[in-house]
C-alpha cells in the first residue's frame, strides 16, 4: 500500500525484492482517503486473498492500511 511515486521511484520495487512470497501492489492511495474509496479498494482487493500488507508512505498509506487491514486481513 503505497502512492505512485514511491513505485515510480523504484522503492516499492527494492521492498518486493527482499520479500519471498507473492506480493500485490496497491499503488493508488489518495492523500486522506474518504471511506467510499476504501469500500471500492476492499472490493478491488478481496479476491487477492490477501494476509499481510505494508503501508509505504505518510499517514494516508498507514491509515489507508488500517482500515483495510480490518477489512481485508479478517
Amino acid at each position: 500500500m503505497t502512492s505512485k511515486g514511491f513505485t515510480t521511484r523504484g522503492i516499492t520495487a527494492q521492498i518486493i525484492s527482499t520479500l519471498n512470497r507473492k506480493v500485490v501492489v496497491f499503488d493508488e492511495v489518495q492523500p486522506n482517503p474518504e471511506l467510499d474509496a476504501l469500500d471500492l479498494t476492499t472490493t478491488k482487493l478481496r479476491s487477492e486473498k490477501i494476509t499481510g500488507e505494508i503501508a509505504l508512505c505518510g499517514s494516508s498509506a498507514i491509515d489507508s492500511g488500517k482500515v483495510l487491514s480490518a477489512t481485508l486481513l479478517t
